[in-house]
């Protein structure tokens, strides 16, 4: 009984209202918690299976609290042994139930509709009560009793009386019947129940009432072990009931039986009394220490530098928490280069006040910050300019109104407000004239390492909403290998822009280039959002020596919309390194379970296919490669799972040999096959471990019309159409049809799937109402790459999530820039419907309507190629009213219609 409860009632929801509003599973809890129905052995209800007769027979037997029949066998087909004996027995002794003739009970087969009313109004002696008219197919003999069940409300109106009653008919009869039974029960309208301390609960109710009495509880621990109350009290306008109990276990589950007509769940009260510890740790490329806790821990105690402490004489200038009050980071005086520091943190404490062990082994290699912070977006309103820089900045020079100044009688702004987060400082500035053309200068602004700005920087802006930006600035080239280079500029990159970087040597030791057949393989550089890496090749080789050791080399950047060009500052000098373009190779195989087998490899590869490998175990016999998990060879990728047609064994050790194939990011230099004359191999342990079942992990709303779905592990199917959603507390549905209600888009990593609703046929989520997501139907199959089922045994195909009020906010022009025959705009998000239109933008100058000559698309970037402008031209920019129609987000929303203005530099 006490399974059955835990399984059912830890999925109802927080609030029920009257009895007559109560689902029907809701009405199955009632009756167990009664005694009347006991469920089945895996915690189940099984409401929509159809109901036998023995299983009518024993709810009769419990609702109506006959004696168990002990003495001879009532029927040939129902023995002694047979777990419905007494119930039966009892029935029949009881003429609430006959047999089907020839001495049967027939104890397993179905139940019809009219003979469940037929048996109930003979059960409760209700053939003199007044019947309701029957318009459904119904046999004679039953017909009357049908109109008697359905005046009393025990079955519900249908087209036939005559098909199988489901345990859900039952289930409603039954309640419906024992409320007769029981006139004066009423449930209490419950919203929550919780502990406020290891001896008292909370009962929050949504009606006040006008007693309460201790008969009314009844307290159990997971063991079913009673647990004494002391006393109930009502408080708060008679709408919070306060039990006292005995001493409760701390941090165990609970359950609370409520007028016998509800159990709640909860956790008893517990004390926080683990330490919070450095989960990770790691310096910074802009030289801040990060430190990562395992929990919140306190403000006043993350943020005092005294709790920090580096060797060396380094010292802690700042320490800032972070939003979560997780993680913090660190800013210290200027480091020395080459030097290691050791860190010790002492004195910091969770939110419970738990302080933890001091931590003296943290190890730091220096990092040394020489970059000065620049502006790198502008953003203009009437009254405000929000600055964006290219790192984090010193609060107290970031927020001196003294160190920006506007011309044009604007003079310091009246405040400035730094955000360390999105490295942004807002002024409010006095009202600026439509149209006219303004200057800002900056001086004085340092970043955290003490860097000061550029002297005089100044930004150009307009009145009305002018958003201007700096250009990109070439900031250096530096020699990877000897055929590739890392290329760093001053502001952020977009995958637009990086498509469009091209890399032109000039010249080597003073001596002109040829570069005729030279190819170019560019991408982003890992783990540095404003730099590329470029790989050249010859026409005849795929990895040649363009950079020596003792060379100077100059080259220039081009391609890349808005790069600042004049006086050759698109061009760099570097020096060649003696370093060769090492081919890749695997460092490291490992056994995920008996059936797959995790491969990484020492840098971005493509062309990752299973046939590239080859398993075999310590006696020298193959193991059979079924698969690789990408399925797809022109992915680039740093690690591969492959699964085995054979399982693995703990006891064997195994070794990976390789084919051709397998190929660096560009596709022009194969990876490591052999070792010198040997096969080059990686060599790993087995496992016993099984394959697990991918499990649904988590639903969360991320805004109204969002949400996600997140798995154990990586899965496929996923983004299909397998999902049902239900407002639980509204009892209504919400349409998930794939393309005309919800759009699905999977993560890269397959881990989850974010679900859009359509803002105009769906949704939305609302705040305070509980969602049930539910996975199945016809043709459901998300499963995880070695083939294994999504789990949904014991309710794990489902999961409850609450709504939320976030709003979704429409797809907008978030900045502009203008570079002579090119206007630049980034939008808030990604959209669809956009393919190279020129007509979904109105664009003017001085007043004067422009007309784009092409336009191209990519992530959130939109390029609009324009007749040539000089610069300090205004243009203004905003969605047109075909551009409305076209335009839409991933959610469905049309774009919001602003008019952003920026000047041509």
């Amino acid at each position: 009984m006490l399974l059955c409860a835990v399984l059912l009632f830890t999925g109802i929801p927080s609030v029920w209202v009257s009895a007559a509003d109560l689902t029907t599973e809701q009405k199955y809890s009632f009756l167990v918690q009664r005694g009347i129905f006991t469920g089945y052995a895996d915690g189940s209800s099984r409401l929509h299976e159809s109901m036998t007769r023995e299983q009518f027979a024993a709810v009769l037997f419990r609702l109506f609290k006959l004696q168990e029949w002990r003495g001879s066998a009532s029927f040939n087909d129902v023995k002694a042994a047979r777990w419905s004996y007494g119930e039966i027995g009892a029935i029949a002794r009881a003429d609430l139930m006959e047999g089907v003739g020839n001495g049967r009970f027939s104890p397993t087969a179905e139940v019809s509709v009219e003979q469940l009313a037929v048996v109930l109004v003979r059960a409760y002696k209700a053939s003199g009560s007044t019947s309701s008219q029957v318009y459904g197919k119904v046999s004679s003999w039953a017909k009357k009793d049908v109109g008697i069940a359905l005046g009393k409300g025990w079955i519900p109106e249908q087209m036939d009386y005559k098909v199988d009653a489901l345990r859900s008919l039952l289930v409603v009869a039954a309640y419906e019947v024992y409320r007769d039974m029981n006139p004066d029960y009423e449930p209490l309208d419950i919203v929550s129940v919780k502990a406020i301390s290891s001896t008292a609960i909370q009962i929050d109710l949504r009606k006040a009432v006008q007693s309460v009495s201790m008969d009314q509880f009844k307290l159990q621990d997971a063991g079913a072990k009673s647990v004494r109350l002391l006393s109930a009290k009502l408080s708060n306008q008679n709408k919070t009931i306060t039990i006292t109990t005995d001493k409760q276990t701390s941090n165990a589950v609970y359950f609370l039986s409520i007028n016998g007509n509800v159990t709640w769940t909860y956790v008893s009260y517990s004390k926080d009394e683990s330490k919070p510890v450095i989960s990770s740790y790691r310096i910074l490329a802009d030289a801040r220490v990060e430190l990562v806790f395992s929990e919140a821990i306190l403000q006043n105690t993350a943020e005092n530098r005294a709790n920090y402490r580096f060797d060396r004489n380094l010292g802690v200038k700042s320490a800032t928490l972070s939003s979560d009050k997780k993680t913090v980071w660190i800013v210290t005086d200027k480091q020395t280069s080459g030097q290691v520091y050791t860190l010790t943190v002492r004195n910091i404490q969770d939110l419970a006040g738990n302080t933890m062990d001091a931590r003296s082994n943290l190890y730091f290699g220096a990092v040394v910050d020489k970059t000065a912070p620049a502006v790198t977006g502008m953003t203009v309103t009437a009254n405000k300019v929000v600055l964006v820089f290219s790192e984090k900045l010193d609060f107290g020079s970031a927020e001196w109104e003294g160190h920006y100044v506007i011309d044009g009688g604007i003079g310091n702004p009246s405040r400035a407000i730094y955000n360390d987060n999105d490295k942004t400082v807002t002024l409010t500035i006095g009202n600026l004239a439509g149209g006219r053309l303004y200057t800002l200068t900056i001086n004085g602004v340092k970043d955290a390492a003490g860097n000061s700005i550029a002297a005089n920087t100044s930004r150009s802006l307009t009145g009305s909403g002018t958003n201007t930006s700096t250009p990109y600035q070439l900031q250096g080239i530096g020699v990877v290998n000897q055929n590739t280079v890392d290329v760093v500029f001053s502001r952020v990159l977009t995958d637009m822009d990086i498509s469009r970087i091209r890399l032109n040597l000039i010249s080597d030791n003073q001596a002109s280039v040829n570069t005729s057949g030279i190819g170019q393989y560019v991408s982003a550089k890992p783990g540095d959002d404003k730099a590329v890496r470029i790989q050249l090749r010859s026409s005849s080789e795929g990895n040649p020596v363009f950079f020596r050791e003792g060379h100077v080399y100059l080259a220039s950047i081009t391609g890349l919309p808005g790069l600042n060009t004049a006086n050759q500052a698109n061009e760099k000098r570097f020096a060649g390194l003696n370093e060769p373009n090492r081919q890749p190779y695997v460092t490291k195989a490992s056994a995920d379970n008996r059936t797959s087998v995790t491969v990484q490899f020492s840098e971005p590869v493509k062309n990752v296919h299973s046939a590239a490998f080859k398993l075999t175990d310590s006696d020298g016999n193959a193991v059979s490669i079924a698969s690789d998990q990408l399925g797809d060879r022109s992915k680039v990728v740093t690690q591969v799972t492959l699964n085995l047609n054979a399982p693995l064994t703990g006891s064997k050790s195994y070794r990976l040999s390789f084919n051709r194939g397998i190929t660096d990011a560009a596709g022009w230099n194969e990876w490591t096959i052999t070792e010198g004359n040997e096969p080059y191999r990686v060599s790993f342990q087995g496992t016993d471990q099984l394959n697990a079942a991918p499990k649904l992990k988590s639903v969360s709303a991320i805004d109204r019309y969002t949400f996600m779905v997140s798995f154990t592990e990586p899965v496929r199917g996923a983004d299909q159409e397998v999902y049902s959603l239900n407002n639980e507390t509204d009892r209504t549905g919400v349409r998930l049809t794939k393309g005309s209600y919800a759009n699905y888009e999977r993560s890269d990593d397959r881990m989850s799937v974010i679900i859009r609703l359509q803002a105009d046929t769906s949704g939305p989520l609302r705040s305070g109402k509980t969602y049930k997501l539910t996975y199945g139907g016809d043709g459901a199959q998300i499963t995880d790459d070695q083939g294994a089922r999504l789990q949904t045994d014991g309710g794990a195909g489902e999961l409850r999530f609450q709504g939320t009020d976030a709003d979704n906010e429409r797809p907008r022009i978030l900045t502009a820039e203008a570079w002579s025959s090119l206007l630049i705009l980034t939008l808030s998000e990604p959209v669809q419907g956009m393919s190279g239109q020129t007509n979904l933008f109105t664009l003017t100058a001085g007043g004067s309507a422009l007309s784009a000559t092409s336009a191209s698309y990519r992530g959130k970037t939109i390029l609009l190629h324009l007749n040539s402008k000089p610069a300090g031209t205004v243009l203004a920019v905003k969605f047109s009213s075909q551009g409305e129609l076209d335009i839409r987000d991933k959610n469905g929303q049309r774009p919001l219609v602003q008019t952003i203005q920026t000047a041509v530099r």
